[in-house]
C-alpha cells in the first residue's frame, strides 16, 4: 500500500490521520509517517483496511464485538476509581 493509498483509504472510511492512528491502535506520529512515506505501512494494516473500503465496512461496525445472536457494539471500558 503506498502512501496515497492509504490516506484514500482512511477518506473513504471517514477515518481522519488521527481516528485512523487510533482504530488501528497506533501513534499518531506513525500515521502521519504512513502518509509522509517515511514508515512501510504493515501487511496487516493494508490487509484490513483495503477489506473495510471493498465491503463498505465502518470503523464503527470493525469495533464492534460479535456475538452468536448478531452484531452488539463495543462499549467503552469503565473507568477504574481509585
Amino acid at each position: 500500500m503506498t502512501p496515497a493509498q492509504y490516506a484514500k483509504a482512511i477518506a473513504d472510511l471517514g477515518m481522519s490521520q488521527v481516528g485512523a492512528a487510533r482504530f488501528l491502535k497506533i501513534g499518531e506520529r506513525t500515521s502521519r509517517r504512513f502518509i509522509a512515506g517515511e514508515s512501510k505501512i504493515p501487511v496487516v494494516a493494508e490487509m484490513l483496511l483495503n477489506i473495510m473500503v471493498a465491503h463498505g465496512i465502518s470503523p464503527e461496525i470493525a469495533r464492534a464485538k460479535y456475538t452468536r445472536n448478531g452484531i452488539v457494539a463495543a462499549k467503552p471500558k469503565a473507568k477504574r476509581k481509585r
